[in-house]
């Protein structure tokens, strides 16, 4: 499942309803993708405080999606 663009507030939400179906469906990914890539270390933050992985991803490390995390992909390069 894939979550792009996604703004402030947008997150919360979204990532409770993802523990909740990987209770349900586990091994299930998501790839979450802020509007804004500042943002990254909050979500990141927000990830990790509901015990899930986070990746951040950019053109030249992409990789394959971890079994237990949730993907944070930024285009381009630092």
């Amino acid at each position: 499942m894939v979550f792009g663009s996604t703004r402030p507030g947008d997150e919360e939400p979204i990532l409770d309803a993802i523990v909740r179906l990987r209770q349900e469906v586990p091994g299930t990914r998501f790839v979450l993708a802020p509007r804004h890539l500042n943002r990254i270390p909050e979500i990141i933050r927000m990830i990790r405080d509901r015990k899930l992985e986070a990746h951040v991803e950019t053109r030249e490390n992409f990789t394959a999606y971890e079994e237990s995390g949730v993907s944070t992909f930024r285009q381009g390069s630092e």
